[in-house]
């Protein structure tokens, strides 16, 4: 069994700097390799803090290009001020650069959270399969992620819920209603939680998520390897499940 890491981040920032800073992609590389993580989706913090977001989504191609085990995403903006390619025309750079999903963070990008604003990015990403990464640290609260998803249910989403803890009793709803949404377990630590929620609810919506470099990478990966569930469980948690996730992206669509 290997890891796919769905929540790395480095990089930064004036106003951000993290506890246990990873100033370039290769410190991200050094940390992988010590903590045996096989393969990770990034993002830089100046892609949301620092620099506008079509700088920094090139900024980040470039640092992933040379590695394979490397899947980056790119910040999302509302397209109505042409700072960034329209949805028709984002897939083909998306595919040649290893990029697999969208961030929406309206806090850092001072945009509302009315899921009209990007709805254009939202129906591309049903038509094509391509995932929303979305953090409540980063402006939408579950209500807001709620309202998109009524609009938007084939929308795939990948939560980081960065609130409460424990947090079951706002997630495992969340869940059971949005058959879509896929919870980077870097935030949901409750202990025991592994076990009862894929008792309930199975396995197939959570993925390993360290959220690097404000966590270690062992942690998260520790919590599956001794939990108290079935081998498949943990390689879907562990890299199935958002493999699954990238396969089903149509690019070419």
């Amino acid at each position: 069994m290997y890891f796919f890491d769905c929540h790395v981040s480095y990089g930064i920032t004036g106003n951000r700097t993290p506890f246990l800073p990873a100033k370039d992609i290769r410190k991200v590389i050094e940390d992988m390799d010590r903590a045996k993580v096989s393969k990770a989706v990034v993002y830089r913090k100046e892609q949301l803090y620092g620099l506008e977001p079509l700088t920094g989504n090139r900024i980040l191609a470039e640092d992933i290009a040379k590695y394979d085990n490397l899947y980056g995403l790119w910040s999302v903006i509302p397209s109505d001020t042409g700072e960034i390619e329209d949805p028709d025309r984002i897939l083909p750079a998306m595919k040649k650069n290893k990029i697999i999903g969208w961030i929406a963070a309206p806090t850092c990008h001072r945009f509302s959270k009315k899921p009209f604003v990007l709805e254009d990015y939202f129906e591309k990403a049903c038509s094509c399969n391509v995932p929303v990464f979305i953090n409540t640290s980063y402006g939408y609260s579950l209500e807001d992620v709620a309202e998109i998803l009524e609009n938007f249910p084939k929308l795939t989403v990948v939560l980081t819920y960065d609130n409460i803890w424990p947090n079951d009793r706002y997630l495992r709803p969340f869940v059971r209603k949005y058959e879509n949404v896929y919870l980077d377990l870097s935030r949901v630590i409750t202990a025991g939680g592994l076990e009862d929620f894929t008792g309930r609810m199975g396995s197939s919506r959570l993925l390993y998520g360290s959220g690097y470099p404000d966590a270690y990478f062992g942690a998260g990966m520790l919590m599956i390897l001794q939990s108290d569930i079935g081998d498949d469980d943990k390689e879907k948690i562990a890299y199935g499940n958002l493999e699954g996730i990238i396969g089903g992206i149509r690019y070419d669509q």
